[in-house]
């Protein structure tokens, strides 16, 4: 459980911990309908979701972004970070 002194405290936490869904598929470096298809798999799930919105908690985004490097390396091993772009 959190606790905050201020609500100054509690908005710079959501401002550095939460991510819209805009700013979740750019933090994983893919589309909109990669991520959606994502979360209709439950592979991100986001705490927060409306008709056109979600909120995702950004350690959830770490663990996925984390996930996916591993397994790029396993699958494509001859494919390296800097030969991408």
């Amino acid at each position: 459980m959190y606790y905050f002194k201020s609500n100054e405290e509690l908005i710079k936490y959501l401002r550095e911990n939460v991510l819209s869904t805009s700013e979740a598929y750019e933090y994983l470096g893919i589309t909109r309908q990669g991520l959606n298809k994502l979360v209709k798999r439950g592979k991100i799930i986001p705490f927060k979701k409306t008709n056109r919105e979600m909120l995702f908690l950004k350690s959830d985004l770490e663990k996925r972004r984390e996930e996916a490097k591993l397994l790029r390396e396993k699958y494509q091993p001859y494919i390296k970070e800097d030969e991408k772009t």
